[in-house]
């Protein structure tokens, strides 16, 4: 299992072309990882609806795991 923590839409593309089997949503990685935006949550979730390459669930937003 390889997940990956992403904080743009052009890191989640790289991620899923990576082989990645879940991405966590985070924005500001250099301090942590803060909560994302829900526009950048909504586009990755549109990617995603798209490519169909991750197992259902395989996105989590950095808020729901406390990060």
């Amino acid at each position: 299992m390889l997940e990956v923590c992403i904080d743009s839409l052009e890191s989640a593309i790289n991620a899923v072309h990576g082989g990645a089997d879940e991405l966590e949503v985070c924005s500001s990685l250099a301090e942590g990882g803060l909560t994302p935006s829900a526009g950048l949550v909504m586009r990755v979730r549109e990617l995603l609806e798209v490519c169909g390459s991750l197992a259902e669930g395989g996105l989590t937003p950095s808020a729901a795991t406390g990060s």
